[in-house]
């Protein structure tokens, strides 16, 4: 295995039925996104006690499989991202015990990200826009459709309209009434 110099971060994303590793590099390029999916029979639905089983079934080859795409070790990564919430508890909480074990091991910061903010992020790293959370529901609408599809998801109309109510209401209960991710900087 080719050992890269350069710093990495790695993400852990299991805040639902899919658990997902993803690495970038320090300019922010993807350069590892494995995941795998918790499959029911149809019209069953999936519940927070088998949905962990899975979570925990393949997390680590998962981060084994992340490490190998990238061409990198567990040296070369910097810090480590995980989903904190919203999301279903117990699958939210194999990857905080994952991110939580690694960072001590290896001695890595770790943040805690929420899930809601983090499609925003996405959706902004690959569409190039500065605030998509702006007045026009039509670029907050393709920056949460774009970070959706980076995570694996395929968003509707009205998916996106829940999606960014409950963005606007996890920020508005954090930072009282924001209208940009400008905003939340200054």
């Amino acid at each position: 295995m080719e050992v890269a110099t350069k710093s990495y971060t790695l993400g852990i994303e299991g805040s639902a039925n899919k658990i997902g590793i993803g690495i970038i590099d320090a300019s922010h390029n993807i350069v590892a996104n494995p995941r795998k999916t918790f499959i029911t029979p149809p019209g069953t639905g999936f519940l927070p006690k088998e949905t962990a089983e899975h979570h925990r079934q393949h997390i680590l080859d998962l981060i084994q499989e992340a490490l190998s795409i990238a061409k990198i070790t567990m040296d070369n990564i910097k810090l480590i991202c995980y989903t904190k919430g919203p999301g279903m508890g117990a699958p939210l909480s194999v990857g905080a015990l994952v991110a939580r074990t690694l960072s001590l091991i290896y001695k890595i910061d770790i943040v805690g990200v929420n899930h809601c903010i983090a499609h925003i992020e996405m959706g902004r790293l690959a569409t190039g826009l500065h605030n998509p959370v702006g007045r026009s529901s039509r670029v907050t609408n393709s920056a949460l459709r774009v970070g959706g599809q980076l995570a694996g998801h395929r968003l509707r109309g009205r998916q996106v309209l829940h999606i960014r109510r409950n963005h606007r209401h996890c920020c508005g209960k954090l930072f009282g009434p924001v209208r940009t991710i400008a905003e939340l900087v200054q």
